[in-house]
């Protein structure tokens, strides 16, 4: 560890589904069902937060000063969206990585029953704003399968595959 000391960030426990995105608060239950000591989790911190300096080991064997750590965002998504140049509330954005996710950012939480049942979830974000979300899994397995098929010299072109998705 950099600097020797163990924190929680709130936007990986909101991901994660441990913490309430409204609350802020740990989900006591889900912390009971994972069999897990609620003496051993740590602080919960947000992003932006100072953490501590880094270790004398970890200077010594960088070369670094004993410069400050500070807490990321902690979350690919919410890392991606902080980057994102969202002019107005509610703007909407697709990331397509090893799972893709369609969402927007908001001010206020949106959970209810709609929600649920069209399947999408509210994480924190970097800045304590919301993000709405709908996940599409399966990417990482379309990409590992194109580049099988590539190596067979199958083509795996956009336009192959969409000829494909066609018929």
């Amino acid at each position: 560890m950099l600097t020797g000391k163990k924190a929680a960030n709130i936007v990986q426990l909101s991901a994660a589904g441990l913490l309430n995105a409204a609350s802020g608060k740990i989900y006591k239950d889900a912390v009971k069902a994972s069999h897990v000591k609620p003496k051993r989790i740590p602080s919960v911190i947000s992003p932006a937060s100072k953490l501590s300096r880094i270790t004398e080991e970890v200077s010594s064997r960088t070369g670094l000063d004993r410069i400050p750590v500070v807490a990321t965002a902690a979350s690919t998504v919410a890392s991606t969206v902080c980057s994102l140049p969202l002019e107005a509330e509610a703007s909407a954005f697709l990331y397509i990585g090893s799972t893709a996710y369609m969402g927007i950012e908001t001010s206020s939480l949106a959970m209810n029953a709609r929600t649920a049942e069209v399947n999408l979830s509210n994480e924190r974000t970097a800045d304590g704003k919301f993000l709405m979300l709908r996940y599409f899994p399966g990417m990482e397995l379309l990409g590992d399968c194109m580049r099988a098929w590539a190596k067979e010299g199958k083509d795996c072109s956009r336009e192959a595959l969409a000829v494909l998705l066609e018929s």
